[in-house]
């Protein structure tokens, strides 16, 4: 099949960007045609496309965008599918949850064409889209659970029988929970390590994880842990649900590993509690099974895969309703606008190189002037240099005439000095 894949931004390494390029790529390697499309794209879909040879789309692509025509469209935040539509491109559509809280994660009523093909990557998720107007049942939503990235899947690793050194993995880790596990790794003798926005954000591997002993954080990074046998804290900007154990498991993964699914607020001698008390090897190697069990990255894109199939296959299409036509007009004008914005930028940039070539070629003119100069200045030292050497020339050869004269006209005037008639 041809598939589009849609993401409503692509700039950073964050959860739902992560998801569709993991996916594009799956699929791809899958023998399917695959190409993305985001509203906003920045240095992840750049640095992405380039190394992976997949296809980056936005609304500035112009002609190339709508020579797409897609079989299907994997459509991850609803937006998307409304520009799609408003431009002309309309195939049948599988649509994502990846969450409950960001407005994205909220699509429209839906007012006509029947229920829309959808999947979702929690029960918390499917309940909440299955709250709104026209979307199906919670029990008729897929639930296709965060993958374990590729790579994460080796063999777990050896628990640790005391923390030593603790990660924190979090793109909006709060700032008070920062500062104590900050002064714990002083008073409790571990070595702290932070990744993500704003200050560290970069890869994580898996060697990354399995060089900790234990991770705190949240969601796709929590899953990548627990199934490598790290300890997983569950502690972030939504909430704690304290150490990711087998008593746990269950209610942590209906709300996507969140920290909504008890939604503590500890304290900070609580998270020393927690610190103190990591889980057991047996409950570690337990909680990685239960993991590996439902969050493979194969078998989640096999359930995709028919998803995509199945829709591919279906004529209906779904309406939202009037009230979105308010989103044609802005993302019309959005657009417009930064067509415009992205001509003056190019016009700008145009004249600049412009007035860099004939500063060059001012430089260029003003060294030779220079040179010239130079030469002419030197040239006429020599000059004056030759004529005073010329003058004293002329000087010498002057005396040595009157000299030499002198001495040959001497006997003459001798002569006629003597011959001269002497008076009285």
């Amino acid at each position: 099949m041809k598939i589009l894949l849609t993401n409503h931004h692509l700039a950073v390494r964050a959860g739902s960007e992560l998801l569709v390029t993991e996916l594009a790529e799956g699929l791809r390697a899958r023998g399917h045609e695959v190409a993305v499309f985001t509203m906003f794209p920045g240095a992840l879909a750049t640095t992405w496309a380039a190394e992976s040879g997949i296809d980056v789309f936005s609304p500035l692509s112009g002609e190339a965008l709508l020579d797409i025509r897609p079989d299907v469209v994997h459509v991850t935040h609803w937006p998307t599918l409304v520009y799609l539509r408003n431009i002309g491109i309309d195939p049948p559509c599988v649509h994502a949850f990846l969450g409950v809280i960001p407005p994205l994660e909220n699509p429209p009523p839906i007012v006509g064409g029947g229920a829309p093909r959808c999947w979702a990557v929690s029960e918390e998720t499917a309940g909440n889209i299955a709250a709104i107007s026209g979307w199906p049942p919670a029990d008729d939503i897929e639930i296709i659970r965060t993958s374990i990235a590729p790579g994460f899947d080796g063999a777990a690793r050896t628990p640790p029988t005391r923390l030593e050194r603790v990660a924190v993995v979090s793109n909006h880790f709060p700032p008070d929970y920062l500062r104590w596990l900050q002064e714990l790794a002083g008073e409790m003798a571990f070595d702290l390590d932070v990744y993500g926005l704003p200050d560290n954000s970069v890869e994580i591997t898996p060697e990354h994880l399995t060089s900790h002993d234990a991770v705190v954080t949240l969601g796709r990074t929590a899953i990548a842990a627990a199934a490598l046998g790290v300890p997983v804290l569950v502690l972030d900007s939504s909430g704690s649900d304290g150490w990711l154990t087998p008593d746990s498991h269950g209610r942590i993964r209906r709300h996507n590993y969140s920290g909504r699914a008890f939604g503590l607020t500890p304290d900070k001698e609580t998270i020393r509690g927690w610190l103190a008390a990591p889980p057991s090897a047996e409950q570690l190697a337990t909680v990685a099974e239960l993991v590996r069990a439902t969050h493979g990255f194969d078998t989640n894109l096999d359930r995709i895969e028919a998803l995509l199939t199945a829709a591919a296959a279906d004529p209906t299409r779904i309406r939202f309703g009037r009230h979105v036509d308010v989103l044609h007009e802005y993302q019309a004008r959005t657009t417009l606008d930064r067509i415009h914005l992205e001509q003056r930028t190019a016009e700008r940039d145009h004249a600049a190189a412009q007035l860099e070539a004939v500063s060059a070629e001012r430089d260029a003119l003003a060294t030779a002037l220079a040179e010239t100069e130079a030469a002419r200045a030197a040239a006429a030292d020599e000059a004056a240099t030759l004529r005073i050497q010329r003058d004293e020339a002329t000087a010498r050869i002057e005396a040595m005439t009157a000299s030499t004269s002198w001495r040959i006209t001497a006997p003459a005037r001798w002569l006629t000095e003597r011959l001269r008639p002497q008076t009285r």
